[in-house]
């Protein structure tokens, strides 16, 4: 699990303590930056009730935020942005959640969610 503490930006509560890694389902390497910013999920308000994040997803929130910042992921420090669709990106979160113990009702949420309210900050977090 990869480590954050509270950053004191309003919209991205957290940070990345440490230059960190998560293997992605396609099995690349991950990186993120010490200081990445993340609010882990980014739930319309109307949702907030019935989807509030979860502390044991973590993972799966923070490689989703960092796709929707980036539209894509870096394998390595400094390496290129190897870019991805938004549906890829909302599978993947999809994919961690489930390797992370999620319900399927929980994961099919976040999915439905994220395809109709995502486009709304994709590449631009």
């Amino acid at each position: 699990m990869v480590k954050t503490r509270p950053s004191g930006i309003e919209n991205r509560p957290y940070e990345v303590t440490e230059d960190s890694v998560i293997i992605l389902s396609n099995g690349n390497p991950m990186f993120f930056y010490e200081g990445f910013p993340t609010d882990y999920a980014s739930i319309p308000g109307i949702l907030k009730f019935f989807l509030e994040w979860k502390g044991d997803e973590a993972d799966a929130y923070l490689v989703h935020d960092h796709l929707y910042n980036y539209k894509g992921y870096r394998v390595h420090k400094g390496g290129e942005i190897i870019k991805v669709k938004r549906r890829w990106a909302d599978k993947e979160m999809v994919w961690h959640m489930k390797r992370l113990g999620s319900p399927a009702w929980r994961r099919t949420a976040y999915y439905v969610a994220g395809r109709l309210f995502g486009w709304r900050t994709y590449g631009t977090i």
